[in-house]
């Protein structure tokens, strides 16, 4: 997300009524997570590894300047962190042993600055990361710690990156071009070029369907665009600045954070109608500081719900998705931005 770096300097420290382990029922018997939450701390430069269920943070890893998007390996074993940078470029990523709870090694990009949107290859073995100021995507060898391909997505500002099941395709968000790109994989050759919106940010693509769904936060709308052909479909509108969109995981849904408003906005994926909008704010923040700003988005693999990070509340909501109801939120590091899921746990 581009926020003005002068409000990372304001935000407060973390909420006192924003405990973890939130308002579960009391009822409730604790148990000892066997997954992770990352959860990427942008104003201190940290990866938080949490406990999802307890809300207990086991550890706090440093990382790049302005760490913005994360993913684990397959086996859960790694997290690699996009290190953005702030008023300088970033150009590295951060490779963390969950289970050891410690930092790997960091990888340099080299000429490649503005790391930002990042996948994962099936196998493992390297992950797909977007360059805004290269305006490419680029692929990088975990093993080796070099960018092994870079291809052009010809756009602005790539920011966020999604792929396609049978990772057979790559779709880019450029915010600065107002457009997603699509390259074939594995050669990366670009098939085509589609305008959207005014602050394409978010970006996710619906493999039943055949669709890329990309959030406009400048243009308050999202674009569903149809994966084929290459042409927008339709245009919905969503006030509040959307900066992501994911659907849940029986695809019946799309999730989309709405920073103003501190919102949740919930489409039917089938109708394309907005059905609600879920306040994810939580304790109210103090009149001084800034709004909660809901950014980053996150779905457990295995149960329905969500987890949305708060950058003005220093805390992650989760949403239970069967009720649509934000049930607690969790205590992290300072301006929480990216999110990303691990089947371990630190050891």
């Amino acid at each position: 997300m581009r926020l003005p770096f002068a409000l990372l300097a304001l935000l407060p420290g973390s909420v006192a009524s924003c405990a973890a382990g939130g308002s579960h029922n009391s009822a409730d018997k604790p148990r000892r997570s066997l997954e992770t939450l990352i959860v990427l701390n942008k104003a201190e430069a940290t990866a938080s590894l949490v406990a999802p269920d307890s809300g207990e943070t086991r550890a706090s890893l440093p990382v790049g300047s302005g760490p913005h998007e994360a993913i684990c390996t397959p086996d859960g074993k790694l997290a690699i962190v996009c290190n953005y940078g702030e008023q300088k470029p970033g150009s590295t990523l951060t490779v963390i042993d969950v289970v050891a709870g410690t930092v790997v090694k960091t990888i340099s990009l080299g000429e490649h600055r503005r790391p930002h949107g990042i996948a994962m290859a099936p196998d493992g073995r390297s992950v797909l990361v977007t360059s805004e100021t290269s305006q490419k995507l680029l692929r990088i060898d975990l093993d080796s710690g070099s960018v092994a391909s870079e291809w052009p997505t010809t756009q602005k500002g790539s920011h966020m990156v999604a792929t396609s099941k049978r990772f057979d395709r790559a779709f880019t968000a450029n915010v600065l071009s107002g457009s997603m790109s699509a390259l074939e994989l594995p050669s990366g050759s670009l098939l085509g070029v589609v305008e959207t919106g005014a602050g394409a940010e978010g970006i996710a693509f619906h493999d039943e369907r055949g669709e890329v769904w990309v959030s406009n936060g400048g243009a308050g709308s999202i674009s569903v665009v149809e994966s084929g052909p290459l042409r927008e479909i339709a245009e919905l509108p969503c006030p509040g600045r959307p900066l992501r969109v994911i659907f849940t995981n029986d695809g019946r849904h799309a999730l989309a954070p709405c920073v103003e408003g501190a919102e949740i906005a919930v489409f039917d994926v089938a109708t394309r109608q907005l059905t609600q909008r879920i306040e994810v704010a939580g304790p109210a923040p103090s009149a001084s500081g800034p709004p909660p700003l809901p950014i980053g988005i996150l779905l457990d693999p295995a149960r329905p719900r969500a987890f949305i990070s708060l950058m003005g509340a220093n805390a992650v909501a989760e949403l239970d998705l069967t009720t649509w109801k934000v049930v607690r939120h969790i205590s992290v590091g300072k301006a929480p931005d990216g999110l990303a899921w691990s089947s371990v746990s630190l050891g």
